[in-house]
């Protein structure tokens, strides 16, 4: 039997028997439905590290494609718009308003990710410390233009703490798979209380 046949049983057995640092969720106050059947809908490109932007973008544009299909428009390649360089978490009306004017669009949605700490290897060997820990959240928000209110603001932040489930091997969530996470579960909360 060769060694590749016998590595493969290990390592399941390995990740079946020692349990990972799971991650833990904490998401603010739910914000009322949103309506998406109406209207043109500007997505921002995801506020974050360069090294997980691709990612966010791509769960972002896939999920509330869901909801509009061709009334989603990314402000990375949609042509005729102007729109500011940075547009912080919480836009002044004066910034609302440019985005109107420079845009023509009916909704806009801002999302920004930020990694709090990042204090965990992905694998630990040996004693852990529970003092350590893996935090991340992400924002998303979604502002009518035509009134220039928010109408959906949501904040998932995840967790991943030192469990230690073994004496001598564990796993655990970096901060940027968490922020990946925390994307997913605001999608999910959306899916279940929206129109589309």
């Amino acid at each position: 039997m060769c060694l590749k046949k016998i590595f493969i049983p290990i390592i399941f057995v390995v990740f079946t028997f020692n349990s990972c640092h799971l991650p833990k969720y904490t998401l603010g106050t739910i914000t009322p439905y949103v309506d998406f059947r109406t209207g043109k809908w500007l997505l921002n490109d995801v506020q974050s590290s360069e090294d997980i932007k691709p990612i966010l973008n791509k769960i972002a544009t896939k999920n509330f494609k869901i909801f509009l299909n061709d009334r989603l428009f990314n402000v990375s390649n949609t042509n005729g718009i102007i729109v500011p360089n940075f547009i912080p978490l919480n836009p002044t009306e004066d910034i609302l308003k440019d985005l109107r004017n420079g845009t023509a669009f009916d909704y806009y949605i801002n999302i920004k990710a930020q990694p709090i700490k990042n204090e965990l290897g992905s694998i630990l060997i040996g004693d852990n410390n529970d003092n350590y820990t893996n935090q991340g959240n992400i924002t998303v928000e979604i502002y009518n233009l035509n009134t220039l209110q928010i109408i959906f603001h949501q904040t998932a932040f995840g967790t991943n703490g030192t469990a230690i489930f073994t004496k001598n091997i564990s796993f655990a969530n970096n901060a940027n798979s968490l922020i990946i996470g925390g994307l997913e579960k605001i999608m999910n909360e959306i899916k279940k209380t929206s129109k589309y």
